[in-house]
């Protein structure tokens, strides 16, 4: 809070700048303290993410409902409810060497059935953790970080097309629900960002532009076509 006052004083003609600043502040805190599997249906939302880690890399997709998992990255799973030793695991999983690539199979009865870019940034991250050789609790979260820079990137671009009330969607980004999803392996982080860009281009096109082009038409459509498979 002190923060956002301090950027407000020195980027208060910048929006995006405090937006960017705050949303990454936020987002990494909110990681820390609420960790994988905390947010709302996370683990099913990470074994997803991981099914298309596998597929990018192309690892070995067993048939059936089972997907190959890191076994070491099962040690950046915290579960649903945070307590304090789960918070001194983290700390020392952080830090710690874990050799090998010893894989384990894992149900994925329930893995979300949504478009391939639904978990494109997710799976980004938990790939990066895999090829570089990184421990679970950093590859998890590296999967996490990936989803907050989608959502603070695409949520910037909205602010910064937005006629009027940037200070509005600025506040709504930054609430506590919305950082919480932004911040996890939840779908809902992409659905709120690109909710905010189909808005944020809407308002645009009703009260600054004078006239279309085929870009105002057609930069939309390609919008709603990424967000309407998720929550149809």
């Amino acid at each position: 809070l002190l923060a956002s006052f301090f950027l407000f004083a020195k980027l208060g003609n910048n929006i995006e700048k405090v937006f960017l600043l705050c949303v990454l502040m936020l987002g990494i805190a909110y990681m820390t303290v609420l960790p994988a599997e905390s947010a709302p249906d996370e683990d099913r939302h990470i074994i997803s993410a991981y099914h298309l880690s596998n597929i990018m890399l192309g690892g070995p997709e067993p048939e059936g409902s089972l997907v190959y998992f890191r076994e070491k990255d099962l040690s950046g799973l915290y579960g649903e409810y945070p307590n304090g030793h789960t918070y001194v695991s983290m700390y020392g999983n952080f830090f710690s060497d874990s050799p090998g690539e010893n894989y384990v199979l894992l149900e994925k009865d329930f893995i979300i059935q949504t478009p391939f870019w639904t978990y494109l940034p997710q799976a980004l991250g938990i790939s990066l953790g895999r090829v570089l050789n990184c421990n679970g609790t950093v590859t998890i979260l590296l999967g996490r970080l990936f989803s907050l820079f989608f959502f603070a990137g695409v949520t910037c671009f909205a602010i910064k097309i937005l006629p009027f009330g940037k200070n509005i969607l600025l506040a709504v980004s930054l609430l506590p629900m919305t950082m919480e999803l932004a911040a996890s392996y939840s779908y809902d982080s992409m659905i709120i960002a690109l909710t905010f860009l189909y808005i944020a281009l809407m308002c645009r096109l009703i009260f600054a532009k004078e006239a279309l082009v085929i870009q105002d038409i057609v930069l939309p459509a390609i919008v709603l076509a990424m967000l309407s498979p998720h929550k149809y």
